[in-house]
C-alpha cells in the first residue's frame, strides 16, 4: 500500500469526538424502545483484499444507508445500500512492454439485508447478506524515461487506460457494535464488521470500522 489519505481516519475521529462529547448522554441513557421505523447512516474505513495469490490489502472508505424497522426492543431488521471505495497506486508490465505505475480504483456496491440483535443495553451483534457489484479500473501514468544522463524525462504519451472490469456477485458479513442515545430519537455509536464477497472471477474481503447514526 503506497497511498493513504486523511479521509481514511476521518470517520473514526468523528465517532470518537461524538463519544467523548456525549459523556453526559451515556450517564442519562435509559433503555429505549427501538420498535418502529428507523433510518441509519454509517461512515467508515478499512482494508480490502482479493483472494488472488500475492495480493496486498488496500485501505478504503465506506458509506452505507439503512432503512428498517424494529421487531422488538432487542431485534431490528433493515435494508442497506452501500459502497466501498479504494484508490491506490500499483506497478505492472503494460502491453507495450514498459513497466508502468498505475492509478487503480475499485468500488463495491451492495444491496444487503441485515438484522441486529441487542445483547445488553446498546451492545449488539449484526449479520447481513445480499448482492454486490464490483468495478475496477486502472489508468497508467505517463511513461518516465530514466535514460539521458540519469535525469528523468517524462514522455507525454498520455498513459494507458485499461478496460474496466465489473461483475455481479453475492456477499455475507457479521459484526459487533455499540450505540447509545444522544437525543430523544438519535442513537450514535461505533461498529466493526467483516464482509466476504463471492464473484465468479475473484473473492474479496473487506474489514470496516465505522461511525453510526440512527434515527428511531
Amino acid at each position: 500500500m503506497r497511498t493513504r489519505s486523511l479521509s481514511v481516519y476521518l470517520p473514526a475521529a468523528l465517532g470518537l469526538a461524538i463519544l467523548l462529547t456525549s459523556a453526559d448522554a451515556l450517564a442519562l441513557d435509559a433503555w429505549r424502545d427501538r420498535r418502529g421505523l428507523f433510518f441509519g447512516l454509517t461512515l467508515g474505513a478499512g482494508p480490502g483484499q482479493t483472494s488472488e495469490d500475492g495480493a496486498q490489502s488496500h485501505m478504503g472508505v465506506d458509506a452505507r444507508l439503512r432503512l428498517g424497522a424494529g421487531r422488538s426492543k432487542r431485534l431490528t431488521f433493515d435494508g442497506e445500500l452501500g459502497v466501498h471505495h479504494e484508490a491506490y497506486g500499483d506497478e505492472a508490465i503494460a502491453a507495450d512492454g514498459r513497466r508502468r505505475a498505475f492509478d487503480v480504483s475499485t468500488q463495491i456496491y451492495t444491496v444487503f439485508g441485515g438484522a441486529s440483535f441487542f445483547i445488553i443495553d446498546g451492545l449488539y451483534l449484526r449479520g447481513m447478506a445480499g448482492f454486490a457489484q464490483i468495478s475496477t479500473s486502472a489508468e497508467s501514468k505517463p511513461y518516465v524515461n530514466t535514460s539521458g544522463g540519469g535525469a528523468s524525462v517524462e514522455q507525454d504519451d498520455g498513459g494507458l487506460k485499461l478496460p474496466s472490469f465489473g461483475e455481479m456477485g453475492m456477499g455475507v458479513g457479521a459484526g459487533l457494535g455499540y450505540e447509545f442515545f444522544a437525543g430523544a430519537d438519535l442513537a450514535v455509536g461505533l461498529s466493526g464488521d467483516g464482509r466476504y464477497y463471492y464473484f465468479s472471477e475473484t473473492r474479496y474481503t473487506v474489514m470496516t470500522i465505522g461511525f453510526n447514526a440512527t434515527w428511531y
